[in-house]
């Protein structure tokens, strides 16, 4: 699977408009009596109708991801030719009733359980490629050079213009090479090709604290291999190579832990801050712990409203089987009511982390801060991988996909690499020692477990 490649161009100069190189009115599409011929009068929709074609062009037969949310279109950076979500499916949906291309309309990701959620894709036709290529050859193609950061308002979500930091400069160099590197690999799920993959790193900011905190929140990528399904992930191979899954173990918590008690980030095993209870799944208490810690609450009142954000997470159509089953399993113990094994599940993975639960309840953005914080490691080590150890692999969060014959001795490095801190302190980590303690006592009702 490819993700739509909005950075696509021809080689053609001086164009006034995008479209202006492409042949509308000689391209053949398909006669056939029960096709709707499309129709491209306007601009917007000629300039699409390129794009597509170009990815076409481009990918061929290969099954491309796209979005067809209807969202305010992305800057220049972004979106060199500022052809927008809705202008794309609009394209997409003329060439599909003239039976040019399949297409699969995705799922709202909230109302559907991900093993059975369907993203937006189009597989263009036989007929359609050689259509894109006849407009245009491998040889008119190219591709305009990318920005590795995405930096967004978190209300409004829409970009925000940044002037280049000491910061922003590295995660460019680091970004380049790693995209750079990887696309140098051959990467497949099945026998097709992955290729090209795109790391960006996508930054959120609160409009409170932006001009004193710029880029410390958030800060992971979204490549078009994180979405697929975990089970097909173990398919995939390197350089015709199986893969081995490489993470850290409680991840966010173990940054967590050890910024607020010192606690080495290898030894979190130690600490097991998910092991709350025999009676509570691991994957509830993991659930709940990463919830607290992107949880804001104000007053008393409030605290119904996080039992009800954790309750309402594992009955939710989106949340994964795994997940629901552990959820049911710990309701067992604690009756069938949902806001009282909340309840539970919040006073034990509190009573087990109690010496880092000052940072709960804080508000999402210090939750989005420790996600900002493992970001930057994970790219700094797979960076070192690459770059020292000459290791193709693919990142996912928190997880490295390596080749099976590189993976020995692979973890010892993935505990030692350090972050240079004249691109990565920041005096917002610190603050969180500033925030005041919820007194949970307070707020959690007394559990009685039989």
């Amino acid at each position: 699977m490819s993700k739509f490649n909005h950075y696509l161009s021809t080689t053609s100069q001086d164009l006034k408009e995008f479209h202006e190189d492409l042949d509308i009115a000689n391209i053949s599409w398909n006669q056939s009596l029960l096709a709707i011929q499309p129709k491209f009068y306007k601009v917007t929709q000629k300039n699409a109708l390129k794009l597509v074609l170009l990815n076409v062009a481009k990918y061929g037969t290969r099954e491309i991801l796209y979005s067809r949310r209807n969202e305010e279109t992305e800057p220049k950076e972004h979106r060199p030719h500022l052809v927008s979500n809705k202008s794309i499916l609009n394209a997409v949906d003329a060439l599909s009733k003239n039976g040019l291309l399949d297409k699969t309309t995705g799922d709202k990701w909230y109302m559907t359980v991900p093993d059975e959620r369907k993203t937006s894709t189009f597989i263009a036709k036989d007929s359609l490629v050689t259509i894109a290529r006849s407009c245009f050859s491998e040889t008119k193609i190219t591709e305009l050079p990318k920005s590795f950061i995405s930096f967004k308002d978190s209300h409004t979500q829409k970009h925000i213009p940044f002037e280049p930091t000491n910061y922003t400069l590295r995660i460019e160099q680091v970004m380049k090479f790693i995209n750079e590197f990887t696309n140098e690999q051959d990467i497949t799920l099945f026998g097709e090709s992955l290729l090209p993959i795109f790391y960006q790193r996508k930054y959120i900011d609160y409009y409170n604290i932006r001009e004193t905190y710029p880029f410390v929140f958030n800060g992971r990528c979204y490549p078009g291999h994180v979405f697929i399904n975990k089970d097909k992930r173990a398919e995939i191979k390197i350089n015709g190579e199986g893969v081995t899954s490489l993470d850290y173990s409680s991840s966010v918590p173990s940054h967590v832990y050890s910024l607020m008690t010192g606690v080495n980030r290898k030894d979190i095993n130690l600490v097991k801050p998910y092991e709350v209870h025999e009676k509570i799944p691991r994957p509830v208490a993991k659930r709940a712990f990463n919830i607290l810690l992107n949880t804001n609450m104000d007053t008393k009142s409030k605290f119904y409203g996080v039992k009800s954000a954790v309750a309402s997470h594992f009955t939710a159509p989106k949340c994964d089987q795994e997940e629901k089953n552990a959820w049911a399993k710990a309701k067992e113990t604690f009756g069938d009511d949902d806001i009282k094994t909340a309840n539970a599940v919040i006073k034990y993975v509190v009573e087990k982390n109690k010496s880092v639960s000052q940072a709960f309840l804080q508000g999402k953005q210090y939750g989005q801060h420790w996600a900002w914080l493992e970001a930057n490691l994970v790219y700094e080590v797979a960076l070192f991988m690459m770059k020292e150890l000459e290791v193709p692999l693919l990142v996912i969060h928190d997880e490295f996909l390596v080749p099976e014959s590189r993976a020995e001795g692979l973890e010892n490095y993935m505990h030692t690499i350090a972050l240079d801190e004249d691109y990565y302190k920041t005096n917002f980590t610190n603050s969180i020692f500033t925030q005041k303690p919820v007194d949970f006592e307070d707020y959690l009702d007394k559990v009685d477990i039989d």
